[in-house]
């Protein structure tokens, strides 16, 4: 039973008022009250053993039922709180919690709800907390690597700050180019190349592209235009495809709640029109890819509205590849033969770039895994409320 459901509605609200009026989050105080009811899920929400949807769900906390928020990661993504005696870990956007008399959604306004600053070691964090978790004996396993290309958000934080803006925006920091025209659109600067286990990847002439077109993915505001939401896992490129009998088209694959970057469950049509790059598929693998992108808006509509779906990147054996234009498709219409590349990743911090052509491979900047990030969270330089409004690039059908 739930602290709202124990009381009737009346004796509800003179009974919060009581308990908050003693305890208000301010910053000087949030340490203070954090063992306290200060917050509530919007909707029923997974607590989890540590700050990710990979982690074990300990319990499914019900809509509106009182829970004690102690903290949050320097993100804020991930808050650390206390439900019905359980201790673990909910993603922000799901709560609202008190502050100043008031309760906000964190979604809008975590980083400015004076929350303390937490972090989450996994080995130390189960041992205090779950040695009587079923889980707690494979903690080995929750422990290590998640996977080929795994690393941490942060690892982008202070790399990508010297090429865009850093905002709060839908829950989360997401980044947005900086000195790129109004008709700038992502995996637009570059070229495909075909590798030898990845399938097709982008290869980006931009200085943020090693981070932008190879983890997380890209969405669309009228507020800031453009934003990159960054993600954990590496893969070839984050797109969807489309084709005709004449035309290629791609499209960086919206965002979703998945943080993690491993779900590409997200059907081609539900991708809006103004996402998707159309060029001739003769020019699909020329160097100079960017001169033949339709950009014409009479030309573009007709021309989607006249290509199929084919797919999305997929995960095959824990591998991100990105295989669904045929290779045989591609030399037919290009009349060239495919060239296969290796693809050579680096730790080596002065290649990070958007890729580089040496020979038969492909040299690309995979960040380490840091286990204590250098920058935990970003420098918001803007703030959504006050950023530029924008418009879709080119006309919906």
């Amino acid at each position: 039973m739930t602290f709202v459901q124990g009381i009737t509605r009346g004796k509800a609200l003179i009974a919060l008022v009581a308990l908050l009026a003693a305890s208000l989050v301010t910053p000087s105080s949030a340490k203070a009250a954090a063992s306290r009811p200060n917050g509530y899920p919007v909707t029923n929400v997974n607590l989890r053993a540590g700050p990710g949807t990979y982690y074990p769900v300990i319990v499914v906390v019900p809509a509106r039922s009182w829970i004690s928020i102690r903290g949050c990661l320097a993100d804020y993504a991930w808050c650390e709180v206390i439900a019905a005696g359980n201790r673990g870990w909910m993603r922000s956007i799901y709560l609202q919690g008190w502050y100043q008399n008031h309760y906000y959604s964190l979604r809008d306004y975590a980083p400015r709800l004076g929350y303390p600053v937490v972090a989450f070691d996994v080995k130390p964090y189960w041992d205090q907390h779950y040695r009587d978790r079923p889980f707690y004996g494979e903690r080995a396993r929750w422990g290590g690597s998640y996977g080929e290309g795994w690393t941490n958000r942060s690892s982008f934080y202070g790399r990508l700050q010297p090429y865009g803006n850093w905002i709060w925006l839908q829950g989360q920091y997401v980044w947005v180019p900086g000195n790129v025209g109004p008709r700038w659109r992502p995996y637009t600067v570059g070229r495909w190349a075909y590798t030898q286990r990845y399938g097709w990847m982008w290869v980006s002439n931009e200085p943020f592209g090693w981070a932008t077109y190879h983890y997380g993915r890209w969405g669309f505001s009228n507020r800031v235009g453009w934003f990159w939401v960054p993600g954990n896992r590496w893969g070839p490129a984050w797109v969807s495809w489309r084709s005709s009998n004449d035309y290629l088209a791609w499209a960086p694959l919206p965002p979703t709640p998945d943080e993690g970057g491993l779900s590409i469950n997200i059907s081609v049509g539900n991708v809006p029109d103004y996402y998707w790059q159309v060029v001739p598929n003769r020019d699909f693998l020329n160097p100079d890819l960017p001169r033949y992108i339709v950009r014409d808006r009479d030309r573009y509509d007709p021309i989607l509205a006249g290509t199929r779906p084919l797919g999305n990147v997929t995960v095959v054996n824990n591998t991100v590849v990105n295989n669904v234009v045929n290779v045989t498709y591609v030399e037919q219409k290009t009349q060239k033969k495919v060239v296969v590349y290796k693809v050579e990743k680096t730790k080596d911090e002065s290649k990070v770039k958007g890729g580089k052509f040496k020979g038969d491979a492909i040299e690309v900047f995979e960040p380490a895994p840091e286990a204590k990030p250098k920058v935990a969270a970003p420098i918001e330089t803007i703030s959504s409320s006050s950023a530029r409004f924008a418009k879709a690039p080119v006309s919906k059908r």
